[in-house]
């Protein structure tokens, strides 16, 4: 059998301007937002990406602390660039979508940290939560909020896979967000 590339995805979305940002079940508004991924397979970086399919967002950059997030990606949307490959992903040894349809992200607290900000989240992937922390920023440019986050996750964490001497366990999810929406 083949080995298997691991995606991950979750959350993205964060809005940010002067002032208090509320958006309720916001649908990803561009195609510049996706989920990034990266994994080593056999010592070559596989890449790919997964959709975030909503996000509940209360962000305020002059308070963190008293911001919430929480959002959802859909792993049908899995693409590595290799069909064959995306297909085994969906199935129930890696992200069971009959079974566990989305990825979720729920932020617990957030801080600032210099130019950049801390959110603390539990991430649930099939069925499994664990907390995360993503380390992000967010900008202003020409009347889009560009959001960009990191963060690295164990595949074995969520039984995404099994342990294995081809396929890293370690996943770096990058996440990108743009929205010309909120202005």
């Amino acid at each position: 059998m083949m080995p298997m590339s691991v995606t991950l995805h979750f959350f993205a979305a964060l809005y940010l301007v002067s002032h208090t940002i509320h958006a309720q079940n916001k649908p990803a508004a561009t195609t510049e937002s996706l989920v990034r991924f990266s994994i080593l397979n056999a010592g070559i970086e596989v890449e790919g990406t997964m959709e975030i399919s909503n996000a509940d967002i209360l962000f305020n950059p002059k308070d963190p602390a008293q911001s919430t997030i929480s959002a959802s990606a859909d792993p049908a949307t899995i693409n590595t660039g290799i069909p064959i490959r995306d297909a085994h992903l969906k199935k129930s040894d890696y992200f069971n979508i009959e079974k566990y349809p989305d990825v979720r992200l729920q932020s617990t607290g957030f801080r600032k940290a210099g130019r950049r900000f801390i959110g603390y989240f539990d991430l649930t992937i099939n069925g499994i939560t664990k907390p995360v922390i993503l380390y992000f920023t967010c900008s202003a440019n020409n009347n889009v909020l560009l959001f960009n986050g990191t963060l690295d996750i164990n595949r074995l964490d969520y039984n995404l896979g099994e342990k294995s001497i081809i396929l890293h366990e370690h996943v770096k999810i990058r996440i990108t967000f743009s929205d010309r929406t909120a202005f």
